[in-house]
């Protein structure tokens, strides 16, 4: 799915709980674009239910001088 700006989000179907990856080209260096997301497809279209937005939040980085 994208959101626009380049920003998708990305399903591993491979994981039985549909892990979700999100891709920031505008947010990270080109190391840590693609990401691990903080829920899973199932809490984030449960979520989108309720009526709510989420968009791709990279987790923090702190030893990356170029992010």
């Amino acid at each position: 799915m994208t959101l626009g700006c380049a920003i998708w989000w990305h399903v591993d179907f491979s994981t039985p709980e549909g892990r979700m990856w999100g891709w920031d080209p505008n947010a990270r260096c080109k190391r840590h674009r693609f990401f691990v997301e903080r829920f899973t497809l199932g809490q984030w279209l449960a979520d989108w239910l309720e009526g709510n937005r989420t968009f791709p939040e990279p987790p923090p980085v702190v030893d990356c001088p170029d992010c």
